[in-house]
């Protein structure tokens, strides 16, 4: 369960010799389904792009942020979230993210899991 988010980030940046534009949205459904993945762009209510995808039966999103409309996203996050269980507390929020230097969690009121990892879109990545 927790790092799955970390798989899908390293399918986008494994060494390779295209950078692959990933300030545009569509750019990463691609390099998503390209790793194997099933990726399908969407529109929030708000009207900016973010990514559905899953893995190993659990479903995440990549969520763009600093983006021009639809496109020239400065950054993205993945995440992911998973319902209340008696593991997800306040004390594993605050150890694991004391420990943790990109990929962070967080325990919302109703005791549901999420976790996210941000990157930046600027410079690009590989495809490999």
């Amino acid at each position: 369960m927790m790092g799955m988010m970390i798989w899908a980030a390293a399918a986008l940046a494994a060494p390779g010799a295209v950078l692959l534009d990933l300030r545009q949205p569509g750019n990463v459904v691609t390099a998503l389904q390209k790793a194997g993945y099933r990726a399908e762009l969407k529109i929030n209510k708000q009207g900016e792009p973010y990514v559905l995808s899953g893995v190993n039966g659990n479903s995440f999103t990549v969520e763009f942020y600093g983006c021009e409309g639809l496109k020239d996203c400065g950054s993205f996050q993945f995440a992911s979230w998973y319902k209340k269980d008696p593991l997800y507390t306040a004390a594993l929020n605050n150890e694991w993210n004391a420990n943790k230097r990109f990929l962070k969690v967080g325990v919302d009121p109703d005791g549901d899991l999420r976790e996210f990892l941000d990157t930046t879109a600027v410079g690009g990545m590989t495809q490999a």
